[in-house]
């Protein structure tokens, strides 16, 4: 049995409902990703939110965690200084064209919201680590970058923001994945948990 021809109108509305549909979507999670982290935690500090706070004291004693289990976060010694990426525009731009980097500074690049966005090292002359944070501050992954690869560089879980410094400062410094990083104004902050 022969089917029907059907004219160009027809698929014409056809592409334009599948790009309605697109676009509805596009919106639908871009909406989403302005919302609050469901657990509502707000452990860290950032120019996005500079009232948060850290669930820390000043004498480092045990602090509930919401789970119960009692925690301890110890202030960490190493502090770094850096200039803040929080825009499209400065986050773009991040650390390219730059011939020098002083010790203990570097780039902290922020967003609104979790994400998988990767880095690279086009146009940046000088190596460079970086850590990946989540919203809730946690570093989740430390890489070492290249100068001028173009390689796409992150991790495989989802993540916030990130700290570029000189090559090798985590590592120099003693930051390992699990640490949490508190930005207060132009400086981060390291803290470390145990039981």
């Amino acid at each position: 049995m022969l089917r029907p021809k059907r004219s160009r109108g027809f698929y014409a509305i056809i592409a334009l409902c599948v790009v309605v549909a697109c676009i509805i979507a596009i919106r639908h999670l871009a909406s989403r990703s302005n919302e609050p982290p469901e657990n509502g935690a707000n452990l860290k500090c950032s120019k996005l939110d500079p009232e948060a706070t850290v669930q820390t004291t000043d004498t480092e004693s045990d602090q509930p965690s919401e789970s119960g289990a009692d925690l301890t976060w110890s202030k960490l010694d190493p502090e770094a200084t850096v200039e803040i990426a929080d825009t499209n525009e400065t986050r773009r731009q991040g650390l390219m064209f730059r011939n020098s980097l002083a010790a203990d500074h570097g780039m902290y690049f922020t967003y609104p919201a979790n994400h998988r966005t990767h880095f690279w090292m086009r146009n940046t002359t000088l190596p460079l680590s970086i850590a990946f944070i989540r919203d809730d501050g946690v570093i989740v992954d430390v890489r070492d970058m290249v100068p001028l690869d173009e390689t796409a560089v992150g991790p495989n879980v989802q993540y916030r923001d990130a700290l570029e410094m000189n090559q090798g400062w985590f590592k120099r410094n003693g930051i390992k994945v699990g640490d949490r990083a508190e930005l207060k104004g132009g400086r981060v902050s390291f803290w470390r948990r145990s039981l």
